[in-house]
């Protein structure tokens, strides 16, 4: 019956012999060892219900055993005597790897098996007898009362440390078994939870300083080390390069080999990094599609940038994917110590500044941080600076840029464009501040509130009958926000304003950063009753199909292509492929950066919708250009705004 019953809860019967001793006819030992103790967490109380299962069923099966064969010693299951019952724990319990402990209402041990023994230093006779508090060498505070909660029927489970080891510990557990004779009504299962412990905290200190995907160092590990490092290289005389290592367009291959392979290509991007390097190289994943490196002085060669033009060229060779290849550009930014900086942040900042300089010259370039950077730097802080106030000042307006039909010539709404104001009244450009909002998180609170004058102003032209449609653009910053349309909502609440008066304009790359979201958020804003224009069409690398998705109505062609009209015969193709898939999709086709009444001739010969540029007019404040918009009503296509 043992055996059937160890079979039945899963248990592996690894020897059986007669014990010597019980006189019980029929009864044998086993060598048990439990189908999930291996595999659970040490002492947890998924543990110590299988021990406990097994105590009080190989108990049960005793007293049955014993009932079955007419023995005269056979008794109730409640009443099997103490020392039989000790036996039986102790053959069966042998193997287990926790320690096991059978206490009475005091806690003393009145059995113990080899395991507890083994965590104690003491052989099992020695154990006997003692409180268990002793033998682990653990204080346990208001044990009475836990004990008899335990006795009641409350198990009770905790991390206890040693007295004389702060870095040795156990997991106890507290049991009440209603199989045990009443005077030991308590199992205490113990589990050694040092290596556990150390085990863990590995773990924790890989996952808190290393890249999961790359197995490199991570962002908050690399500032660390370039913390501690810099004071030894000081002191020592020691130059050091500071390189930010992003890779160009990385965000295409998610998009079409998907995010496993772009895993492999990092990880494949941070091998080649370190081999190229070699070991005076520091290399760590910073973040995203960026990598950072220290890279110490070798007092036999001088310095030069010659190692990151050697790195930039090997990171030019096809990386091999799964089922593919991606052939990929980095942007590499590169600042010294101690010349260019004396600390953390001026050679972070140093670096940073270097690596969007060789982003802004075309990508794939090696640029060293120079003065001129460092100008540029304290530029932009100084924008910064001054824009968050502007914002809150009231120096942010709106200037209007018309858009006319290719056909008539008649007005067909505007863009807004922000223009700001400082209180001298000299007016700084948006190359200017719109950059340095896009890289300092202002973009969103810019874009908010151009979108809020927009409202506003749209409001006052339908109470003066100018009935004119406007155009507002979406940073990819804004689509990214969790509250963005029902923000939009508000303000359009605030103002009175109706969605169906505007045009929000997204860039494809925007759009492309998360498709899943902005198929959301852009069917939320069409239902809302925005019209949806994607802006800077032809630039990115967006698949065609997913147009089908969204839910758009108009294409902007770029002007990039306008620009070259007539001029270059890949930029005629291309506007006439945008103008006949967009009309074959029933979408409105604008194209901006019109200059030239040839450019416009092309465009509408070719059947392009809307014009806009200069050729129309300029972005105007909104007095100018409403006084346009009822000239232009009298005489289309002879009133331009100067």
């Amino acid at each position: 019956m043992l055996v059937a019953w160890c079979a039945k809860c899963g248990w592996a019967q690894l020897a059986s012999c007669p014990i010597d001793g019980l006189h019980i006819s029929g009864i044998v030992a086993v060598t048990l060892v439990p189908p999930t103790l291996s595999s659970s967490v040490p002492g947890t109380a998924s543990s110590a219900d299988e021990v406990l299962q097994v105590i009080d069923s190989l108990l049960a099966v005793v007293a049955d055993e014993t009932r079955s064969q007419g023995n005269p010693v056979a008794r109730p299951r409640t009443a099997v005597s103490e020392g039989h019952a000790n036996c039986l724990v102790s053959d069966a319990l042998r193997d287990v790897p926790q320690g096991v402990a059978l206490l009475n209402l005091n806690g003393v041990v009145e059995h113990a098996n080899a395991a507890l023994a083994a965590l104690s230093a003491l052989d099992t006779h020695s154990i006997v007898g003692q409180p268990l508090g002793e033998i682990l060498r653990v204080e346990l505070v208001d044990l009475p009362q836990i004990l008899a909660r335990v006795a009641a029927g409350v198990p009770w489970a905790s991390k206890v440390v040693t007295t004389d080891d702060p870095t040795r510990c156990y997991w106890l557990t507290l049991c009440p078994s209603i199989a045990l004779p009443p005077q030991v009504a308590i199992v205490a299962l113990v589990a050694d939870m040092s290596h556990e412990d150390s085990r863990s905290k590995q773990t924790l200190r890989q996952q808190a300083n290393f890249d999961s995907t790359t197995g490199l160092p991570n962002r908050r590990y690399f500032c660390e080390f370039l913390d501690k490092c810099l004071p030894i290289l000081r002191q020592r005389k020691i130059s050091a390069d500071i390189a930010f290592i992003d890779l160009d367009d990385f965000k295409h291959v998610n998009d079409y080999a998907g995010h496993a392979n772009g895993d492999l290509l990092l990880q494949a991007m941070g091998q080649r990094i370190h081999s190229v390097l070699g070991p005076r190289a520091f290399v760590s994943r910073f973040g995203g599609d960026e990598f950072a490196v220290v890279l110490v002085d070798d007092d036999e060669q001088p310095h030069s940038l010659a190692p990151y033009e050697r790195l930039r060229q090997a990171l030019r060779e096809p990386f091999p994917l799964s089922e593919a290849e991606a052939q990929m550009s980095v942007s590499i930014g590169v600042t010294r110590f101690p010349e260019h900086g004396q600390n953390f942040e001026e050679l972070m900042a140093g670096a940073d500044a270097a690596m969007y300089a060789a982003k802004s010259l075309g990508k794939n370039q090696v640029v060293q941080f120079s003065q001129d950077l460092q100008a540029d730097i304290q530029a932009r802080q100084q924008v910064r600076s001054k824009l968050r106030r502007a914002l809150d000042d009231g120096e942010i307006e709106l200037w209007f840029q018309p858009k006319v039909s290719a056909q008539t010539g008649q007005p067909v709404g505007c863009e807004a464009l922000a223009r700001w104001r400082t209180p001298s009244g000299e007016y700084i450009p948006p190359g200017r501040f719109v950059p340095v909002a896009e890289k300092t998180g202002l973009i969103s609170p810019l874009g908010s509130k151009v979108f809020q004058l927009a409202a506003q102003q749209a409001c006052v032209w339908r109470t003066e009958g100018l009935n004119t449609n406007i155009a507002v653009n979406v940073s990819p910053h804004q689509l990214r926000r969790p509250r963005f349309v029902e923000h939009l909502q508000q303000i359009l609440d605030e103002t009175g304003a109706q969605a169906e008066w505007f045009e929000l304009e997204i860039t494809e790359n925007a759009v492309m950063e998360d498709v899943a979201h902005a198929v959301k958020t852009m069917n939320l804003l069409g239902d809302m009753g925005f019209r949806i224009a994607i802006d800077d069409f032809g630039t990115g690398y967006s698949s065609l199909s997913y147009l089908k998705t969204f839910k758009i109505h108009t294409l902007k062609i770029d002007l990039s292509f306008v620009r070259d009209l007539m001029r270059d015969k890949h930029s005629d193709a291309i506007v006439r492929s945008i103008i006949s898939l967009g009309s074959g999709m029933k979408l409105t086709l604008v194209a901006e950066g019109v200059e030239t009444e040839a450019q416009a001739e092309f465009l509408r010969r070719e059947g392009c919708d809307i014009l806009q540029g200069y050729l129309i007019g300029k972005p105007a404040p909104h007095d100018v250009y409403a006084q346009w918009l009822a000239a232009i009503s009298v005489k289309p296509q002879q009133c331009p705004i100067a």
